[in-house]
């Protein structure tokens, strides 16, 4: 069996779970998030965040975390929600 071909990115499983519309969407390319201000201050939060710790690392170019440190793994969020 071919394992590679079973790979999915994290988004489109929670798409198809939230949204199946924006599953479709997502995966014929067609964003309109890009022009949200909320994607924005997320970008600035996401470079501005931890500059001391490793960012963005990807485990078999699949997931991509957004921090790792001896300690734990963190995904930055603009709230606790």
């Amino acid at each position: 069996m071919d394992f590679d071909s079973l790979k999915v990115q994290g988004t489109k499983v929670n798409y198809y779970y939230i949204c199946k519309r924006k599953l479709w969407l997502f995966s014929k390319q067609i964003t309109m998030e890009h022009t949200y201000d909320r994607v924005l201050q997320g970008k600035v939060l996401h470079d501005e965040s931890y500059q001391y710790k490793r960012k963005e690392f990807k485990l078999d170019d699949l997931i991509q975390l957004d921090l790792i440190d001896s300690q734990y793994v963190g995904e930055v969020k603009s709230s606790r929600k």
